[in-house]
């Protein structure tokens, strides 16, 4: 018997009539009559097409195709240089481009200042729409004026300044850099800091929009376009970090020096370790390149942290360094030689502990000295550039009582010898070090928070005051300098109100910069009641010099503003003038009170 699928197959092939050849022959003359009518039809349209083109070409020779417009106004259009100006006039007059972000808005004033037209040069740039460039560009932009309207931008010229400033306040305002996993330690928990992506705005299609905007003579808003960028480090990456982590605090560690032995406990070594972000060279098969720049989170030493215990635990036990100490009168003179120090060297001492605290036993390290050398020794005199006087600055203690004068004495013998490298920032505060009886200061009259009030270092601002016009003198930059809260009479001599500073750790400071490319000694002197501090290094040809303050406006209680200038002359020229303003309050809103 013959399977149920061989019979259907053949009832199927009974059902269908065979093809015979006359039958094929007539379907393919049917298909063969239906291409070439199709052929002909579309060689027809674009026969028809090209003649339309060619006809367009002939009527509008040397005039601009129909459907263009600049910037919305219609290029056939009369007078259409006038139409342009004015609505340029009225956008620029009258329009603010909005940028949008979420709740947040910005705006854009495309004003003369910030947008310049070319009208000219737009008006040639549209005739020429649809006759320039390759041909097949040409025939697809004159099909385009077939069927749509064609607004061509104006050309423009934003101000770059303008648009970078705006773009960076839109990115303080949007923008937030991802965060990385990382760990930290609270105690000896070790807790996760979880990754965040960050966000940050596309620059790139703000300014592309602002421009576009202008270009189109378009008010409608831009919405800022803003990409999320992604961590680096995510939480299983922090993996290795945290065995190491959780190694260095599973037992002490024991300290040496000399004879003294300091157990550090896993609690002090957990507020030691940070975890830092390092970028390390891994090869990668997956992406078929050498190597990749991949971060890696690593636990590491605080080595401020350590010096701060190792002082707590062993005192000091470091001899630092002093460098050759100089006078000048008409040649420099050693008044001390250089000495050598001794300090621990810390480097050597974290180094040592990460590789004891990766063992679980025989924790131990021993704290190990260096030599220091002095960074100025008696060899190197012909090297400092000090050959003579750049400038000096003076001022009186006249009425000063002893505790102040006693303050002045020790503040300049602080700085007295010191030695300014080149380019470095001179700070006053930094070198006065800390103002106490432990370091010879006494109480005498300051004024602060809204009081003249005892207290240790009163007076020192005529060490300011004096360190200010010494460096005005030499025709240096001031970094930081800020006149007194109300006029002290001890500032006044010789130049009127005005020409002070004050000072009071860590601020208000004063700070300039030894621009001179060569070394400056300070040398300080009271003789009577006449302070002096005189800089000496090389002049190259400037000076500095101090012109009288004028005085703004004063009142009757005492409040006054000034303002001075100080000139800065190289071979008898003037080429640079900084002013200095100084606003001072009554007196009497600064009562002295005697504790």
């Amino acid at each position: 018997m013959k399977p149920i699928d061989t019979l259907s197959k053949k009832a199927k092939n009974k059902a269908q009539p065979k093809k015979t050849k006359k039958t094929v022959k007539t379907l393919r003359k049917k298909k063969r009559k239906t291409g070439l009518l199709v052929f002909g039809a579309i060689f027809t349209l674009l026969a028809l097409l090209v003649l339309y083109l060619i006809f367009e070409e002939f009527i509008y020779y040397n005039r601009p195709f129909p459907n263009i417009y600049i910037a919305g106004v219609e290029l056939t259009s009369k007078n259409i240089k006038n139409q342009l100006r004015d609505k340029t006039i009225s956008f620029q007059t009258n329009s603010k481009l909005n940028i949008k972000y979420q709740d947040k808005n910005w705006e854009f004033i495309p004003n003369e200042e910030n947008v310049n037209y070319n009208i000219d040069s737009g008006i040639i740039n549209a005739k020429e729409f649809g006759r320039s460039g390759k041909y097949y560009i040409q025939l697809y932009d004159r099909l385009r004026l077939l069927f749509f309207k064609q607004n061509v931008p104006l050309p423009i010229k934003t101000n770059d300044d303008k648009l970078a400033e705006l773009t960076d306040i839109v990115k303080k305002d949007v923008e937030y850099n991802y965060q990385n996993a990382s760990l930290r330690f609270d105690g000896l928990n070790l807790l996760d800091i979880d990754a965040k992506p960050g966000l940050k705005i596309n620059s790139d299609d703000l300014i592309k929009k602002i421009d576009n905007s202008c270009a189109y003579l378009k008010t409608s808003d831009i919405e800022l376009k803003t990409d999320e960028t992604q961590p680096k480090i995510t939480q299983k990456d922090t993996t290795d970090a945290r065995k190491t982590a959780l190694l260095y605090i599973s037992n002490a560690v024991s300290t040496t020096y000399q004879d003294k032995i300091i157990e550090f406990q896993p609690a002090n070594i957990a507020g030691w370790i940070v975890f830092i972000e390092r970028i390390e060279a891994e090869s990668t098969l997956k992406d078929k390149l050498p190597f990749i720049n991949q971060p890696k989170l690593i636990v590491s030493l605080d080595e401020e942290k350590i010096k701060n215990e190792v002082f707590t635990q062993f005192g000091n036990i470091e001899t630092p360094a002093e460098n050759v100490r100089l006078s000048f009168t008409d040649k420099l003179n050693i008044v001390s030689p250089s000495k050598s120090g001794y300090g621990i060297n810390y480097k050597q001492l974290v180094a040592d502990l990460e590789t004891v605290l990766a063992k679980i036993r025989d924790r131990k390290v021993s704290i190990k000295l260096q030599n220091i050398r002095p960074e100025i020794t008696e060899n190197d005199l012909n090297k400092l550039g000090i050959v003579e006087l750049i400038g000096s600055g003076i001022s009186s203690t006249s009425g000063s009582s002893w505790n102040r004068i006693k303050n002045i004495r020790v503040g300049s013998e602080k700085i007295n010898g010191y030695l300014i490298k080149p380019d470095e920032i001179f700070s006053l505060n930094t070198n006065l070090g800390p103002i106490d009886g432990e370091h010879g200061f006494v109480p005498e009259l300051v004024i602060k928070e809204n009081k003249t009030i005892p207290e240790y270092g009163g007076g020192l601002c005529q060490v300011g005051t004096t360190t200010f016009r010494a460096a005005l003198m030499s025709g240096l930059p001031i970094v930081e300098r800020k006149n007194h809260a109300y006029r002290v009479h001890y500032y006044e001599w010789p130049y009127g109100p005005g020409v002070d500073a004050t000072i009071y750790p860590p601020h208000p400071d004063v700070q300039f910069k030894n621009d001179t490319g060569h070394y400056i000694l300070i040398q300080t002197k009271l003789v009577g009641n006449v302070l002096t501090y005189d800089f000496y290094g090389t002049k190259s040809g400037r000076e500095g010099r101090i012109n009288k303050p004028i005085v703004l406006w004063s009142l009757p209680d005492g409040s006054l503003a000034t303002i001075f200038s100080r000139d800065i002359i190289v071979n008898g020229k003037v080429v640079e003038t900084n002013e200095f303003k100084s606003l001072y309050n009554s007196p009497d809103l600064y009562p002295t009170l005697q504790q």
